[in-house]
Formats: C-alpha cells, structure tokens, sequence
C-alpha cells in the first residue's frame, strides 16, 4: 500500500514541463468539440473529477472547418503520456503544430479549474503586432443572422470571431472590437459597442450571448448603420484611430450596398468582407462593397477557418498598424500626408512624413527626406537631423588680410575683416563695410570679394607688365608701325626699372616670335626697352598669318610670368592683350580641331590658368564693335567690362591712350594683392608713410597722371 502511495505522489506533469501533483476532489472545465474558446466557456461547465483524475486537459485539433476545442478531466499519467506526443515528429515538425491541417495539441494543468482560460500548448509563432507594439484601431465585425445562415454556419461564425479577435491586444488603450448581428434589421439589442471593450475574455463571453434567428439580408441598412450609429463617438469610436468593418455574409444583399459603400468610403472606414460558400451572385455583391479599396475573402468553402483568422489579421495589421509619433530632434518640423501632425497620434501605414529645420535660414536638413510610414507600422527611413548651415568650403584668408569671426562660419555669424598693414586698405567692392553677416551662400560667396587692395596706387612705379601683341596679316604694315607707336608710348608712362615697372613683351600670329621677345628680366631703363621694342617691330612680316590667341595667352601663363623670365614674387602682375581680331579656328589646344567655339573656349581656358597666378588680363581690341569683337575682349579679360577697351582703329590707339590708361590703372589698382605685395613695396621704397615713397607712389602719380592726361579714380572709390 505504501509503495502505491508513493507511485501515485510522483505521476503527471505539472503545465507542459512538469509531473501534475495528484490532486484528488479536482474541478475541470469540460467542454466538448466546441469550435473555439469563447464557444468552451460559454457552453461548458465546472465539473467534478473521478478519484482517479487528478489533473485538467486541454486537447485542440485541427481539421478543414478549423479548430475543435475538448477540455475535460483526466489522470496525470494519460496527461503526460499526451503531452509528450507533441513534439513528435508524427507531422512536419512535429505532431502539435496546428498550421497543418489533421494535427492535435494536448496539455495539462493540475489545479481546480485551470483549463478554463487555458488557451492551449501550441506555438503558433509570433502573434501580428506593430513593430512589437499593439495594433490601434477600432473594428466592427457585423454578423450575417439571415435564415440562410442555418444553425451550423452561425455557430462557425461565432467561432471564427472568438479565435480571429484573440490574435489582437483586445483593449480599450489598443484594438476596440464592436459587434452587432443583421438580418431584415439591425440587432442593436444585443449589441457589442467599441466603448463596452475590456478584454477578450469579456468579449467572447458577449459575442455567445447575441441569438441566432430571423429573415433577410439588408447588408446596405446594415453597413449604414455602421457608418452612422456603430462608428460613432457616442459609441466608443475614437479620433485618429483606424476604423475598420469585418462583414460576414453568406448571401446576395437584398437592398442597394452602392450608397453604403459610398459613406463607408467617406467615412474613411476600411471595409474588408468575407463569405461563406457564397455563389458567384453573392461573390459579386461582397465585391461591389469593397471596390478597390477594400478587402473581400469571397469564399470560405474550402479553407479552414483557423487559416483565413491569420490571413485576415495579418492583413489587417499590414494595413493599418500606425508608425508610432516619433521624438523629433531638436530644431525639426514635419507635415504629414495623414495630418497626423496635426492631431499628435502616429501616422497610418502608407502616408508619409516631410521633415524641415524650424529655422531654415541658419539650419539645413540632413537625412533622408521623406519618410514613409511601412507596412506593419514601421518607417523606412531614419529621422534626420538639422545641423547648422555654414560655409563650405571655409573662404580663404587674402594676403595681408585679418579675419575675425563671432561663432567661426557658422550661419548668423559676423566676421570682421582688416588690412592692417599701410601698404594696403579693405577692398571697396564690399560697399566699403568691414563686415559680414553670414546669412545665405550669397554671403559665403561675397567673402571672397573681399581683400585687400592697395592702399595707394602705385602701379606706374611698380608693376610686371607682359605686353603680348598681334602681328597677324590683317594689322597690315602701315597699322603695324601705328601699333607700335602706341606701344612705346603706353611704356613711356611707367617708371622703368628693374626694381620698378618692368616690362616683358612679345609679338604672335599662328606663331610666337620668341627670338625677338622681351623677357621681363631684360628690364634695364626705359632707353634699353625702347631700343628692343623697336627690334621687335623690325620683326613684321605682313605674309604671317593667323590670330592665335589662346595659345599666345597660354604661353603668357607659363613662360613669360615664370620666375625664369623675371617675373618677381609680390609684384603685381598685368597681362596686356592688344588685338584686332577674333580667335582663328584651329587654335583649340586640340590638335586637328577647328572650332569657333572651341577657339573661344580655349582662349577662356587661358586667361583662366592667368588668373590662377593671379594675373591680371586687360584686352584692347581695334575695330572689334561687332559681336564677335565684344566676345573676343570680354573673354580675354575673364567677364570682366572694366578691364576691356575698344579702339575704333589704329589711329585711335593714340589719340585715345589716356583712356586706355585709365582702364590699366583701374585694372591695377583696385585688384587684390598677391602674397609678397607688402614686401615688394618695401622694398621699392613705396611704402606709404616714407615721404620719399609717398611722392612717389601719390603724389608724383598724380603729376605724371596729369601730365599725360590720364584722368584717376578718386582714391574713396578704390
């Protein structure tokens, strides 16, 4: 006796993983084949267990119609002998898996009653969610109770709802579900409204208590009351929260759904429609009601409720699981397709969210822009950002220049600028301001604008002139010497000298006369460069042909301003152009090519690696009123108006040097210095200040101005 005792102390598990503790006088809730839980516990009772049951199970099986729930007593043993038979592998994977069709799950518990909420010992996988969170959404489910329906298919629709509304959060704070049954009329008496939701067990408990009986099929009265009764705030619908109607039918409508289907739609109420072994009429009429915006399941027969329970859940999630309001970042604003900005409440699946900076002036959006709200509540994109607005790249400090910024190049900055040293003042094309306040890329830009000039102009005393001269056969011999004439006296101007005004000069057509050619270092005096400018005009040959210009400029930037050739460091350097014709064809800078355009282009390609050196290009062109003349000087001197000049002939190149003169000096003197300026006018003994320099560099610029006739611009204009 006391070995059987001990045998019986030790039989059964207790839940799924351990032995059930014999329990003699236990109570089980006892069910038999019900097709769901809500179906167990609304029609089974708490019974009494033989002495020899001492533990509660609960078995579910699976077959084409879904899911068949028997609860009742039973001994620990035969408990566990069931329960360790799930997880063989009887069916793939195993035995218990009940999204296979013919497949069972049993489990035990050990105390009185414990198998009344037990749901069951399956693992069905994750339940649909919003990215882990609970679906919000407010959902309807209207119940076909027309005669056709019979008994049978009554109690499979209630199954079907008491299975399909476990696989949501049933919770007045996540899904709202509301019930009502239809026929010739609305049951509003038994029914379940969106506001009377707690949880699933109070749900399904509701859901077996609405009757079975009556005639008809009026599905249009039926979704209209939906839009204007079920839906209502009054009735617990919510603002923001997704609306949603689940219609079981087995029948065609016996009134008009167009007009049901039309406030259903207005109401942004998303219908979804499922049939029980409906003939192709009824097909047509659950379609008609769904349209393309809806859902429709037009056909039960065939499919295991427990199936179309997850498809239709899943879906439902898909559609209208709601990305989450997200914490912006500091500084960002968003609009919203759905409005959800407005309201605060998470965004609905499909919509999509545009992000701007609050403060667009000093801030920009960094991120992708915009952001869609996925399926299943997720956002494709991570938010973005607004970082502050600066200038990219940072501007360069000029030579001789100080800078001075209040928060670096950030947007709302004020930088300050000087040119402390005496030889030179702030640039006067910044509306002679000394600061800026960065408040737009214009304002970045602007900054390379300003530099420092020099302070007084002296550049008849102290400059790199590279004088490049047309000889092509079009100037002719008479305009020739014309040319030249006008050339020595340009030079007479200058104080020459080699630590003055020096002077490099050479003469092209489809070639450069580099024997004749004047190489800035040759500077001696103004006799000596005079004696070679006359060498060089002995030169012309009126059988030489072609405008060459691009290549003379080119030539220009890489030997004649090379330190080889004289050029000095600090010194500014000007480029003289003087010419009497457009570009020739097939001067390109690509062998075997004629162009017009590419001439133009590679004339520009030059003056571009001029400037680079910070050389200054001022063109005189004679006789060049026409377009091509225009576009000719304009390009040699990099679109700059002030640093062209047109000639009507040759004859004028001297009667109208003063105002040649005016646009060298103007080139010269209001033009950035080079690092080295300051030194180099040191050294020359120009700096202002020196009373020596200061009659040199002022004073005596103004005579010799005057003797020639050259008008200046005043000094406040510089």
């Amino acid at each position: 006796m006391l070995k059987l005792v001990a045998a019986l102390l030790i039989l059964g598990l207790v839940g799924t993983e351990a032995y059930v503790k014999r329990n003699y006088g236990i109570k089980c809730w006892t069910c038999d084949n019900a097709r769901s839980h809500g179906e167990c516990r609304a029609q089974g009772q708490l019974k009494a267990c033989g002495w020899t049951q001492d533990a509660c199970q609960t078995h579910v099986r699976h077959d084409n119609t879904g899911l068949y729930y028997i609860k009742g007593c039973k001994s620990s043993t035969s408990c566990k002998n069931n329960y360790v038979q799930n997880n063989r592998v009887a069916f793939w994977p195993v035995q218990c898996n009940l999204n296979r069709l013919h497949t069972v799950c049993r489990c035990c518990c050990g105390t009185s009653g414990c198998n009344m909420r037990q749901d069951g010992c399956w693992h069905e996988g994750i339940k649909p969610s919003c990215n882990g969170a609970a679906l919000q959404i407010d959902m309807v489910i209207v119940l076909d109770s027309s005669s056709s329906i019979t008994p049978e298919r009554w109690r499979l629709q209630l199954a079907f709802v008491s299975n399909f509304v476990r696989r949501f959060n049933v919770h007045p704070e996540a899904a709202r579900i509301g019930i009502y049954r239809y026929n010739s009329g609305v049951d509003i008496a038994t029914e379940i409204e969106l506001k009377d939701t707690t949880n699933v067990y109070k749900l399904e408990k509701e859901l077996y208590s609405i009757p079975y009986n009556g005639v008809g099929t009026l599905t249009g009265k039926a979704l209209g009351y939906a839009v204007s009764d079920a839906f209502n705030i009054s009735s617990g619908n919510r603002p923001n929260i997704p609306d949603v109607l689940l219609l079981i039918t087995d029948g065609i409508s016996q009134d008009t759904v167009v007009e049901a289907r039309n406030e259903l739609r207005a109401a942004n109420i998303h219908f979804n429609g499922l049939g029980i072994k409906l003939e192709k009429g009824s097909i047509d009429s659950i379609a008609q009601i769904s349209g393309d915006a809806g859902m429709s399941y037009t056909n039960w027969q065939g499919k295991s409720s427990h199936h179309l329970e997850k498809i239709i859940a899943k879906n439902i999630h898909l559609q209208h699981c709601m990305c989450g309001a997200r914490e912006l970042p500091e500084g960002v604003g968003l609009t919203c397709s759905d409005n959800s900005h407005v309201h605060g409440a998470g965004t609905v699946v499909g919509a999509s969210c545009t992000y701007h900076c609050l403060n667009d002036t000093f801030f920009k959006l960094v991120g992708t822009n915009p952001s869609t709200c996925g399926s299943g509540g997720n956002w494709d994109t991570p938010l973005p950002v607004c970082e502050r607005r600066q200038c990219e790249p940072k501007p360069r400090l000029p030579p001789y220049m100080e800078r001075e910024c209040t928060d670096e190049f950030y947007y709302g900055s004020s930088c300050t600028y000087t040119c402390p040293s005496p030889a030179v003042k702030l640039h006067g094309r910044y509306n002679g301001s000394s600061s800026i306040t960065l408040t737009s890329p214009d304002d970045c830009d602007e900054q390379v604008n300003v530099c420092c000039v020099p302070s007084e102009c002296n550049a008849l005393s102290l400059l790199d002139l590279v004088i490049i001269i047309d000889s092509s056969s079009s100037v002719g011999t008479f305009n020739w010497t014309q040319q030249m004439k006008f050339t020595k006296m340009l030079v007479e101007k200058f104080e020459i000298g080699p630590d003055n005004v020096r002077v490099g000069m050479f003469r092209w057509n489809a070639n450069i006369d580099t024997e004749s050619e004047v190489k800035l270092g040759d500077t001696v005096d103004l006799t000596t460069l005079i004696t070679k400018v006359e060498y060089l005009e002995s030169k012309y040959d009126p059988d030489e042909s072609g405008t060459w210009t691009g290549s003379a400029m080119m030539y220009t930037a890489k030997n004649s301003l090379s330190e080889a050739f004289g050029n000095r460091k600090g010194v500014m350097d000007l480029v003289f152009v003087l010419t009497d014709g457009k570009p020739s064809k097939v001067d390109t800078g690509v062998p075997g090519l004629k162009s017009k355009e590419g001439a133009f282009n590679y004339v520009a390609q030059a003056e571009r690696e001029l400037s680079a050196t910070g050389a200054i290009n001022v063109a005189i062109g004679v006789g060049m009123d026409n377009e091509e003349g225009e576009q000719t000087l304009r390009t040699i001197a990099g679109g700059n108006p002030n640093h062209f000049y047109k000639a009507k002939n040759f004859d004028a190149l001297i009667t109208d040097i003063d105002g040649i003169m005016t646009t060298i000096l103007e080139a010269a003197c209001k033009n950035c210095v080079i690092e080295g300026y300051v030194p180099a006018v040191d050294a020359a003994g120009l700096m202002p200040g020196d009373e020596e320099s200061a009659r040199v560099a002022t004073g005596g610029l103004v005579d010799a101005a005057a003797e020639q006739g050259v008008e200046l611009p005043p000094a406040a204009e510089v």
